[in-house]
């Protein structure tokens, strides 16, 4: 296998992808392609082919893909943004298929979270780790001592009476008429909801809403530990490259040659 692997994040509105040096986790070489109308599962293929085709890389390396979705063994189990014909489909067999490489596929915030933990000195992987991203939902990955738990929704939880992907998202902010004192109220209640479920040694936080760390994370519990996410918007397409060595994960995101 090379050094640069390419990792794919497929969105609504665009597919994004690079060559990813997997000893230094920088990008090397990066493409975008439209996502095709509706987001069917045959047109994603297509335009998937079509941006690993712009790459410089080698024939026969895996290819890792992450997805809006949750992924289980290879198999989505939900779509957020693409066609519901991704529901119970095969989508490593699809991509595989249109590659003709190896391909590991897996849901983007899972990626996120591989990323963001990889940068991690090994001696702070110890333990359990919860990934946080504040965006236009709230999304969440949970690691316990480097591995990861796959399709973890804890934005799905209900705290003080609100649902947390709509209450404590960045997008909150604007759509509420809020500050940022009070968003990070909201932020520190979910949290606090986390410690006392997961008793996680760490919290990573990212997506847009990170802009506001150094505003956050003065608000919060002592006892909350919070570190920056350190890839912002690269994080899905580094962790989707890294997902292809196997090192992080349980299996369930699914590889295929």
């Amino acid at each position: 296998m090379s050094a640069a692997i390419l990792g794919i994040d497929v969105g609504g509105t665009s597919i994004k992808g690079g060559l990813v040096d997997l000893r230094t986790a920088e990008i090397v070489e990066r493409h975008e392609v439209a996502t095709p109308a509706g987001g069917h599962p045959a047109g994603v293929a297509a335009a998937v082919h079509e941006l690993a085709a712009r790459c410089d890389r080698r024939a026969g390396d895996p290819i890792g893909i992450c997805l809006p979705a949750v992924v289980d063994r290879g198999t989505t189990r939900t779509a957020a943004n693409i066609d519901h014909e991704w529901i119970g489909l095969d989508a490593i067999g699809l991509f595989s298929d249109a590659l003709r490489a190896p391909v590991r596929v897996l849901n983007d915030a899972d990626a996120a979270g591989l990323a963001e933990v990889s940068a991690l000195p090994a001696s702070h992987r110890a333990g359990v780790t919860i990934a946080v991203t504040l965006g236009t939902g709230v999304g969440s990955v949970l690691f316990t001592d480097g591995v990861l738990t796959p399709n973890t929704e804890l934005g799905h939880l209900t705290v003080d009476g609100r649902l947390v992907d709509q209450h404590v998202a960045f997008s909150a902010l604007r759509r509420d008429g809020i500050e940022v004192p009070e968003w990070a109220t909201r932020i520190s209640s979910y949290l606090s909801t986390l410690q006392r479920l997961f008793s996680p040694s760490r919290f990573i936080i990212g997506g847009g809403g990170s802009i506001y760390f150094d505003e956050i994370a003065p608000r919060l519990p002592p006892t909350i530990r919070t570190i920056r996410a350190a890839y912002g918007n690269d994080a899905r397409i580094i962790g989707a490259a890294i997902s292809v060595t196997g090192d992080h994960a349980d299996g369930r995101g699914g590889t295929r040659t």
